[in-house]
């Protein structure tokens, strides 16, 4: 038997919390999936609104407010809510994108969702064992728009 396996069963709480954590970062990779989905599959362009109350419901996350914070306290914010984990958080960053985008008219609003993706897609990028040519292509993308 391998040392994995033989250290989860002498620590079947080990096992269990494992198994918890990875069922929140399915939920919310599943979640943030929804809304990604919901808001490209419509035939109309979403509302920021709707955006911001489809996220509320679905994680209890306030894009508005989370927009607007400094790096540090964006950071801090997420992780008391959620384990910070890849595959909730390149969703995230694919919503503010998304949101950000929407939002280009309005430089200010759409800066801070700017920033939010990039600062998102660079956590996942220096956590990730895969490199994606996606996620360097659009922080490449954030970075120009960011000038």
């Amino acid at each position: 038997m391998d040392g994995y396996c033989d250290h989860a069963i002498h620590n079947p709480i080990r096992m269990e919390q494992r198994d918890l954590i990875k069922e929140e970062f399915e939920r919310l990779g599943q979640a943030l999936g929804r809304v990604l989905e919901w808001m490209l599959d419509r035939s109309s362009a979403p509302t920021l609104p709707s955006i911001h109350e489809k996220m509320q419901d679905a994680l209890g996350l306030d894009l508005r407010a989370l927009s607007v914070l400094e790096e540090e306290d964006f950071w801090q914010q997420l992780s008391a809510i959620y384990t910070l984990d890849a595959h909730w958080i390149e969703p995230l960053a694919d919503l503010f994108f998304e949101v950000a985008r929407l939002r280009e008219t309005d430089g200010k609003t759409a800066r801070g969702y700017w920033q939010k993706a990039l600062w998102c897609y660079r956590w996942v990028h220096d956590q990730a064992a895969v490199y994606s040519m996606d996620r360097q292509f659009r922080m490449e993308q954030i970075a120009q728009k960011l000038l």
